[in-house]
């Protein structure tokens, strides 16, 4: 089937293909990293005082947040990854075909995809009594640029979509499955 796409869609769909399973292994691997640091109860994930100048009153509290943003970081960039298998899937099915719109939502998609979790992951350093590290801010712009993808894709589905009305009558007769030669 690879052999009758066109080269754009192949070209588009082959790098998301990669891209999405590469990013899926990361995020899976991190996620069993992370169970396995609480499992083996390693120190250095649940110890607040070594990656914070200051010591907090409220240790569980800290250890709460640091584990639940790393969490959400492996969690985002394990659906962010499958959003990206089936983005590639869709472009080698002919479900979206490659143009401005689409490469652009390629680039916000990918962007989302790399800030995303980054974002998240690195709030969990220099965490203070009540708020997440400051690369936490990096997860609104992540978010923006994943709906900006999501919507510029719905944008393209519903422009040039592929799927025939059924409740249109055809003029032509032969389209008609009703309509044999043998009947």
């Amino acid at each position: 089937m690879t052999g009758t796409l066109p080269e754009d869609n192949r070209l588009l769909a082959n790098r998301h293909h990669r891209f999405g399973w590469c990013a899926l292994f990361v995020f899976i691997s991190f996620g069993m990293a992370l169970d396995a640091f609480h499992g083996f109860k390693i120190g250095s994930y649940l110890d607040p005082s070594i990656d914070s100048p200051r010591a907090l009153q409220d240790v569980d509290s800290y250890n709460n947040i640091r584990r639940f943003l790393w969490m959400l970081c492996h969690r985002h960039g394990t659906l962010l990854a499958l959003v990206h298998l089936i983005f590639a899937f869709a472009l080698q099915l002919h479900l979206i075909s490659v143009n401005k719109t689409i490469r652009l939502a390629s680039f916000f998609l990918g962007n989302s995809l790399i800030l995303l979790p980054t974002g998240f992951f690195l709030g969990g350093f220099g965490i203070t009594e009540t708020d997440p590290g400051i690369g936490i801010y990096l997860v609104p712009l992540g978010a923006l640029f994943l709906c900006i993808a999501v919507y510029l894709v719905a944008q393209n589905s519903l422009e040039h979509s592929r799927i025939p009305d059924s409740t249109t009558n055809s003029a032509d007769p032969t389209d008609s499955v009703l309509n044999q030669s043998d009947t």
